[in-house]
């Protein structure tokens, strides 16, 4: 049979099982003073990162000046940015977590180690840390480096042909460096230079930390206006689609294999599934349409498709505390129907 349904994408994720908070998110805020805004996440399922509102000593007149100084040197998501004389106030959430001893900077974690080896040595010592030597993937990485790992003049880095197409100091058939001490080279500071290989200098080793629930919804609060509104309750955020399928007999995962193809930009290492109908999802649900009736499928309770299996004529009793509630002027009871 072939229903149209409007589905709605429930999500979770697998976290990081090390820690439940990211330790350099935490330092950064305590150097900036934002010590009594810092706030950790609740535990790894929570929905929202850790918070702080870093203090910058630059003055901004503008939200777009001061959204621009944040996204510079604070290396986090920025939730919101408020401009001011003689500080501008950023208000930033770290939703990834790094292991331990590595520091978080735009989605990604660095760790540095003060060990002067050849590039090939680097790549090596890095991919025993399951890392790679980093990548440059944006201006401000070196910047935000320089200015956490002291006593560094010089480490291996990786860059993509757009940037490193014209280096003054370009050794043929070299390895890539950032300069902090461009003298050597007869570059200014914080450089980038292709060296002999036989050069050695310290190793920045970087990773990707794995997807969390707190990043998979900061993704969706941010991108998800390519989806109906979201609906988030202190468990799960909900994703409504809607779509024409059928129902599959023979798949009993049918729809969460749907849920988690449509939902992968947001969570590519997690998993999606068919909504599971909380009380406290559809008390949203009926707040965010004012009101309004919502037929909802899910497949999270439906056997198959067979018709005595999706209908049922008589309703429970209200100690089964059934999720779905209807109610009438005379008395409340409490029914379950799939459609």
């Amino acid at each position: 049979m072939r229903s149209k349904i409007l589905i709605f994408g429930f999500f979770f994720v697998v976290t990081n099982a090390q820690v439940d908070r990211d330790w350099s998110f935490q330092k950064m805020c305590e150097f900036w003073g934002g010590e009594s805004t810092y706030k950790p996440r609740e535990s790894q399922k929570s929905l929202r990162g850790d918070t702080c509102s870093f203090t910058l000593p630059f003055a901004t007149d503008t939200k777009e000046s001061a959204r621009t100084i944040c996204e510079e040197y604070v290396p986090y998501h920025i939730n919101e940015a408020v401009p001011g004389v003689p500080d501008t106030v950023c208000k930033a959430e770290a939703t990834l977590v790094c292991k331990n001893g590595w520091i978080q900077n735009f989605g990604r974690c660095y760790k540095m180690w003060k060990e002067m080896m050849t590039r090939d040595d680097a790549g090596k010592h890095c991919e025993k840390e399951g890392a790679t030597v980093a990548f440059m993937h944006r201006e401000a990485l070196p910047f935000r480096i320089k200015e956490y790992f002291t006593n560094v003049y010089q480490f291996w880095i990786d860059a993509s042909i757009a940037i490193t197409k014209d280096l003054i100091h370009d050794v043929e058939n070299g390895n890539l460096l950032l300069a902090i001490d461009g003298y050597p080279y007869n570059l200014p500071n914080i450089a980038l230079a292709r060296v002999a290989p036989d050069v050695k200098a310290m190793v920045l080793c970087e990773y990707t930390p794995p997807m969390t629930q707190s990043e998979s919804s900061y993704l969706l609060r941010k991108y998800g206006q390519i989806y109906f509104p979201t609906i988030e309750t202190s468990q799960a955020t909900y994703v409504r689609t809607a779509s024409s399928l059928n129902r599959n007999i023979n798949n009993p995962t049918a729809d969460d294999d749907y849920c988690t193809r449509v939902l992968k930009p947001f969570i590519p290492d997690g998993k999606a599934q068919s909504a599971i109908p909380t009380q406290e999802f559809m008390n949203k649900l009926v707040e965010m349409r004012a009101g309004g009736a919502a037929i909802v499928r899910t497949s999270a309770f439906s056997g198959n498709a067979n018709e005595k299996d999706r209908k049922s004529k008589s309703c429970v009793n209200y100690a089964k505390k059934s999720l779905f509630r209807m109610y009438s002027k005379d008395m409340v009871i409490n029914c379950f129907v799939l459609f």
